[in-house]
């Protein structure tokens, strides 16, 4: 059986330098129907070459019980993961353990368009391959219409709206190796520390020292080559705001 769901996400001409976060597939849940259910995530060959600084991201929200992937031992509330996967066959399989487990998931186009003149699909949409309790998620292009990637507009034309609250992105890639970028918004003229630790809350490095920095959307670039494999936090400090999220190496 297939199942096309109707949620089709028609982008809007991206521009070099804009960060892009674009929603497919917003809060959906799966639910185990078996103690050895799974389900399959896999982006189709078309969209692998897609915009420069772009990728297409799996985010976990909320989970019943033990639940772990084809490329982490456990799958927690909060993980991302990048599609294709680094693994031999680009697929993300994410494993329940027991009946009436589930997990509630976003999928979603994030990044910064790098590169003018780039032609990409404008509509992407997904549908679920359904075989028993074993099911396989397909991101794929809706229909052949394509956008270019634009060219930064010039100073003063159609300035971006600027954030009206502080946020941390997800660090993309992720997994990554050796390494990634980290996107955080400001909605006013403040300090603001970033800083990455390991999982036993040791500081590794800061990327942003007590900078007063001003409104706007803002990039850094964590080089971990010197790094072990493993799963790292990264955590971001503005007056009030404080905010901590996961990221993997994986080399």
């Amino acid at each position: 059986m297939l199942i096309v769901h109707p949620l089709i996400l028609r982008a809007q001409d991206y521009t070099v330098g804009v960060a892009v976060c674009d929603t497919i597939y917003n809060e959906v849940r799966e639910w185990a129907d078996s103690h050895d259910d799974y389900e399959k995530f896999r982006l189709d060959s078309s969209l692998y070459e897609y915009v420069t600084g772009l990728q297409f991201q799996v985010e976990i929200t909320d989970i019943k019980g033990f639940v772990y992937s084809n490329v982490s031992d456990t799958v927690y509330s909060g993980d991302v993961f990048q599609l294709p996967t680094l693994t031999q066959t680009g697929l993300l399989q994410i494993f329940f353990t027991e009946f009436g487990d589930y997990f509630d998931y976003v999928i979603k186009i994030v990044g910064i368009p790098q590169i003018a003149g780039e032609s990409y699909y404008s509509d992407i949409a997904v549908y679920s391959t359904v075989a028993l309790t074993r099911n396989t998620v397909t991101i794929f292009p809706w229909s052949d219409s394509t956008r270019i990637v634009q060219l930064p507009t010039a100073v003063n034309d159609n300035l971006p709206e600027l954030p009206s609250v502080f946020t941390l992105e997800q660090n993309y890639p992720n997994p990554f190796n050796p390494s990634t970028t980290i996107l955080f918004s400001v909605v006013k003229r403040i300090s603001v520390t970033v800083k990455v630790f390991d999982i036993l809350g040791r500081e590794i490095t800061t990327l942003v020292n007590d900078e007063v920095l001003p409104p706007g959307m803002h990039k850094r670039i964590f080089d971990a080559d010197h790094l072990p494999n493993g799963i790292y936090l990264y955590r971001m400090r503005a007056g009030e705001f404080e905010q901590t999220k996961k990221l993997t190496l994986l080399k």
